[in-house]
């Protein structure tokens, strides 16, 4: 994860995250494993 701070029209700057390359495939990753899970779990109630 990445951070920013940028000005902001009222009060102090403000922080922006984002995330990095590694952040992204970890995110796609997990995407895939709670897909998994996910479907699982909603067969095993079927």
């Amino acid at each position: 994860m990445s951070t920013t701070l940028r000005k902001s029209t009222a009060g102090p700057k403000r922080k922006y995250y984002s995330l990095t390359a590694k952040g992204e495939q970890e995110l796609e990753q997990f995407i895939i494993r709670w897909t998994q899970l996910s479907a699982s779990v909603n067969n095993v109630w079927r």
